[in-house]
């Protein structure tokens, strides 16, 4: 029940800030005209470039652990 209780307050509190910002914006690039978007997607999408930059991040960094300690293992094996 909390969790319900937890995950619609989440729920509303997110319908919220999308309402707050849900105004056009301009996003102007270097070269070209601006194109007009709605800023809760502006956000959105922030957002999801930063979680994606630290998701391939820490797998990149995984991976290169991972490698490490099988060098390590096959060092000391021979």
């Amino acid at each position: 029940m909390l969790q319900l209780v937890v995950a619609v307050i989440v729920f509303v509190a997110i319908l919220l800030f999308g309402m707050a910002n849900s105004h056009d914006v301009e996003l102007r690039y270097i070269v070209g005209e601006p194109i007009r978007i709605r800023m809760i997607f502006l956000l959105f999408s922030v957002f999801l470039a930063g979680w994606a930059t630290a998701y391939f991040y820490q797998l990149i960094a995984q991976v290169t652990r991972r490698e490490r300690r099988i060098r390590s293992a096959r060092d000391r094996e021979g």
